[in-house]
């Protein structure tokens, strides 16, 4: 068996050199292997603010501009359009910070924040340390594009999240629901200052420079849909979760509206982005 799976590796290998010898010609003859400046290799950071994008919209299609999007947060075009992975994505992390085991959340949440330090490039201290002193990193461009290492993570914490809840027999799966219900109500008190005390965020959004003065109050209306919109969408999973630990509706009900809240909010997020490819 061991002779079987050398020789099949050797001929995957050969095979693959089709692919392989082109792209290792390419790099050679590339400047890749060659230093840049700084500000060449880090000119596309993830920004701080466009973390929060992982669980609400921060930008909108908008065709009339030169882009294409416009941005609720900043001024410069990402280098991932969106990073948005659904509020139950959001409730499945949460189920995993209360269910995961101690030094198996520590490992995970360092790697993920080990992930995020080094995509936010020249955001941070760490990126230019490991560019002066790690070899290797003088072979990147765009530190956003380590959010890629971000992902896989963030989709195991949310599978082994759900799995715990939904397996979970005793009380303690009103844990999640308090600690997403807390991110439920502040969200819900960041819309209704926004709602009823507009001045103040158009105070402080021409206060801060993220955005250009004549654009605040034509993004102020579609931050707020963003705010209503995962309100009503974590509402709505708060409910489905709740109703089936309580045993009000059956294992295949709560399949399907599970099923049908994540293609609701991902394909109404996302669909818009097809127009501009």
């Amino acid at each position: 068996p061991y002779l079987l799976i050398i020789a099949a590796n050797i001929l995957m290998a050969a095979v693959a050199m089709v692919q392989l010898l082109p792209t290792i010609e390419l790099f050679l003859q590339s400047r890749r292997p060659t230093n840049i400046s700084f500000q060449e290799a880090t000119s596309w950071s993830l920004h701080p603010l466009s973390i929060i994008n992982f669980f609400v919209l921060d930008k909108e299609v908008d065709v009339s501009l030169f882009n294409g999007v416009r941005l609720f947060f900043g001024r410069g075009l990402p280098f991932l359009i969106s990073l948005y992975i659904g509020q139950v994505s959001l409730f499945g992390i949460c189920s995993w910070w209360v269910y995961a085991r101690g030094r198996s959340k520590l490992l995970v949440v360092a790697l993920v924040t080990l992930g995020l330090v080094i995509a936010l490039g020249k955001h941070t201290l760490v990126y230019s340390l490991l560019l002066a002193y790690v070899p290797v990193f003088e072979l990147f461009r765009f530190p956003e594009k380590f959010v890629f290492l971000v992902y896989p993570l963030l989709i195991v914490m949310t599978l082994q999240g759900l799995h715990a809840f939904v397996k979970a027999s005793d009380v303690t799966y009103k844990k999640p629901l308090y600690v997403f219900g807390s991110i439920l109500m502040i969200v819900i008190v960041v819309y209704l200052s926004c709602r009823l005390l507009p001045d103040y965020y158009l105070t402080l959004m021409a206060s801060s420079n993220l955005v250009e003065p004549v654009s605040i109050r034509e993004i102020f209306p579609s931050l707020l849909f963003s705010l209503e919109r995962q309100i009503l969408l974590s509402g709505a999973i708060l409910l489905v979760v709740l109703l089936y630990k309580r045993e009000t509706i059956s294992i295949p009900v709560f399949r399907i509206l599970i099923l049908g809240l994540v293609l609701i909010d991902l394909v109404s997020v996302h669909r818009h982005y097809q127009f501009l490819v």
